[in-house]
């Protein structure tokens, strides 16, 4: 091979093997290459980088030597699909504890439309028929988790595995929504107004009896410091 690179590959490895488990491409190479061209000559007739050639033949001669197995495939009858969902396990479940929009979902489910045809009379997207479907199989099942609670969760994941880092990202969320965290706020405050007061007088009690004679002392360095200045 003069006037191109040199490959390491032993090339009598495609004489007396079958090249048939190999793409045509490769085929198209390795008949190139037998027929004595370059690798320069070969990348520039079809129209690719040398590494590739070599990665290529390397590749082919990997699939040769060790052919994959093919596995013996069960008759159509046998096949069976593991992800497909019996949706007759729900047919007698208790559909009251459904949204409205879920529970038609479901229904129409088990009177054997399929996804695509739901989406049509509910006049909205597959995905989010998909996505009814999926929250009304965990609600019955009693394995469902709101999405309240799922943020809740992930927020004191967070906490724990990066204190300062949580706190950043909540910083950084609240100044962007610094507006609407105000508002909810004080709406939040005035409906639950007498509960803080209680809250706040039952600390201050507290905090004066375990700090009171602390607060005794400042008060009379205070004073103290009031009569000096007079």
């Amino acid at each position: 091979m003069a006037g191109g690179r040199k490959l390491k590959i032993d090339l009598k490895i495609f004489e007396d093997n079958d090249l048939s488990i190999l793409t045509e491409k490769q085929r198209e190479i390795i008949a190139l290459t037998m027929s004595g061209k370059t690798t320069i000559e070969i990348a520039t007739s079809l129209g690719c980088s040398c590494q590739n050639i070599s990665d290529s033949l390397k590749r082919s001669a990997k699939r040769i030597l060790n052919p994959p197995v093919k596995k013996e495939s069960l008759p159509k009858s046998e096949k069976v699909n593991k992800n497909r969902i019996n949706y007759e396990n729900y047919r007698n479940s208790d559909f009251s504890i459904l949204p409205e929009a879920e529970r038609k979902a479901l229904l129409l489910k088990l009177d054997g439309l399929t996804n695509s045809e739901i989406a049509m009379e509910m006049e909205t997207k597959d995905n989010t028929i998909a996505i009814y479907l999926l929250r009304a199989r965990k609600k019955l099942d009693g394995e469902y988790e709101p999405d309240r609670l799922k943020l809740k969760k992930y927020a004191k994941d967070s906490y724990n595995r990066n204190p300062k880092k949580h706190y950043e990202m909540t910083k950084k969320a609240i100044e962007r929504n610094k507006e609407k965290y105000s508002e909810y706020k004080k709406e939040y405050y005035q409906n639950n107004k007498e509960y803080f007061q209680n809250y706040y007088k039952e600390y201050s009690k507290k905090y004066y009896q375990e700090h009171r004679e602390e607060i005794l002392q400042k008060q009379n360095e205070r004073n103290r410091r009031k009569r000096d200045g007079q």
